[in-house]
């Protein structure tokens, strides 16, 4: 393998989706549409339940309070009093969103390593990892409202609410839960680089990435380290863009609302741009020596990248 001091994966994989901007087109093109059609979805079934809700006088004045103790017994009377009319667009609309996401990101993922690589992914085996990593987010989900639920059911045992206990246990469920949720999304994120690379099922190729990440690991870590500071330095200057001008709130709401859309539309394609490059600095590290690089025009390397596995 061509050794990683010589070259600089983060460099070459920014100048490999550079080159050819398609590439970048492609995992905007993916993820934007996604997200507007899962807007979309939330949208509409958020309207047909706020036509279902029946609000109170008293729900409505003790939401006008500003009172956060009052704001919370209001939702907790509205949902009470709605029952399972307000869960009830629940049970298709995050499965519909999952499946429209597994659908886009294996499109696009297997469009964008395509033109990467120059090599054909499988696309069954990308539809199955994505579905993996739908489900295990589903896991990680139901994991933590169980962990809420649990949480206060113990913080409710004394006479009073210990609020402190519940906001502990909440914190360090959430941190154990987010962790082992990053770790297991991340290794089914470079299986599928595992998959394009030589071209197994799911199970070999997931099998691959750990082996990758056991022999990669510092120099994976390092690539991911770097992109996640690049990314939260773009997200803070952001932040501030949105933030300094807020005063155009009072004197022109709609022109500052234009600047908020803008500048979150630029993070978001900044952002894609960070995430592709860092896929294209995996497949850097991961190349066999003499393999082409991601970008570059050469043979298919499979059956080597197979062996070497």
């Amino acid at each position: 393998m061509t050794s990683t001091a010589t070259k600089n994966p983060v460099g070459q994989s920014f100048r490999a989706v550079l080159r050819d901007p398609a590439i970048l087109l492609t995992e905007i093109g993916w993820r934007w549409s996604f997200g507007a059609l899962a807007t979309l979805i939330l949208l509409l079934s958020s309207l047909s339940v706020l036509g279902s809700i029946h609000v109170s006088q008293t729900d409505r004045a003790a939401w006008r309070s500003n009172n956060p103790t009052l704001m919370a017994q209001a939702v907790a009377g509205v949902l009470t009093e709605s029952g399972f009319g307000v869960l009830k667009p629940v049970v298709w609309v995050l499965p519909a969103i999952s499946l429209l996401w597994c659908v886009f990101s294996t499109a696009g993922r297997a469009a964008t390593l395509n033109r990467l690589s120059n090599n054909d992914v499988s696309f069954r085996s990308t539809l199955v990892l994505h579905c993996s990593r739908a489900l295990v987010t589903w896991i990680a989900g139901a994991g933590l409202l169980g962990a809420l639920i649990m949480s206060a059911r113990i913080s409710l045992r004394r006479a009073e609410p210990d609020l402190w206990l519940y906001y502990a246990l909440a914190f360090w469920s959430a941190v154990l839960l987010g962790g082992l949720y990053a770790t297991a999304n991340w290794y089914l994120s470079v299986a599928g680089l595992c998959s394009w690379q030589s071209g197994e099922g799911f199970l070999k190729s997931t099998r691959q990435a750990v082996r990758l990440a056991s022999t990669h690991g510092g120099e994976l870590g390092g690539i991911s380290l770097i992109f996640g500071v690049v990314r939260l330095v773009v997200l803070a200057i952001a932040f501030v863009l949105c933030v300094l001008p807020s005063s155009l709130m009072a004197t022109a709401p709609r022109g500052y609302t234009a600047w908020v859309i803008a500048v979150s539309l630029v993070y978001f394609a900044v952002a894609d741009f960070l995430y592709i490059s860092r896929m294209a600095a995996y497949m850097i590290v991961a190349a066999p020596a003499g393999a082409p690089q991601p970008g570059e025009a050469g043979i298919s390397w499979r059956a080597e990248q197979a062996a070497r596995f």
